[in-house]
């Protein structure tokens, strides 16, 4: 949904693809009610066909999205093929680091700035409860075959 900001700054146009019904869903009806030129497309980022070759200035990844996904290769081999030439990637993420602090809804906290957590967990964390990038929908309404967020603190290529 972040084409929609920049489509408001003066881009063209923009277009979002995400695996979500529910993300692609909302972004459509913001698009509408904004009267902003995006079309958002539900496809899984390994799944992007040809027809957008070299189309994009700018390709933008949010932060999370990498983590989701199983081979890196092969997903910037794709968003190279759909940038312009001098086109450009733009990727807002953050560092693992962050969740070795526990949040000051869990039991674990006693200071923001207090490591809580190994930097090599291998369970996956779970968690209910917090920010969720669809905006009229909680965790649990995932259209993944799952009721809660998973972290795996595990480091892949």
């Amino acid at each position: 949904m972040f084409g929609l900001s920049l489509v408001n700054l003066g881009a063209q146009s923009g277009t979002g693809f995400d695996i979500s019904d529910h993300v692609i869903e909302e972004a459509k009806e913001l698009a509408e009610t904004s009267g902003l030129p995006c079309t958002f497309v539900r496809t899984d980022v390994y799944d992007i066909d040809s027809t957008p070759i070299n189309q994009y200035d700018l390709l933008y990844i949010s932060i999370g999205a990498l983590t989701w996904l199983p081979d890196l290769h092969k997903f910037f081999g794709i968003a190279s093929t759909l940038l312009k030439k001098d086109g450009m990637l733009v990727i807002y993420e953050m560092h693992p680091l962050l969740n070795m602090l526990a949040m000051e809804d869990e039991p674990e906290f006693e200071d923001p700035l207090k490591i809580a957590f190994s930097y090599f967990k291998s369970d996956p964390w779970i968690a209910n409860t917090g920010i969720d990038y669809v905006g009229n929908t909680d965790q649990r309404q995932s259209q993944q075959g799952t009721n809660t967020f998973l972290r795996k603190k595990k480091l892949t290529s």
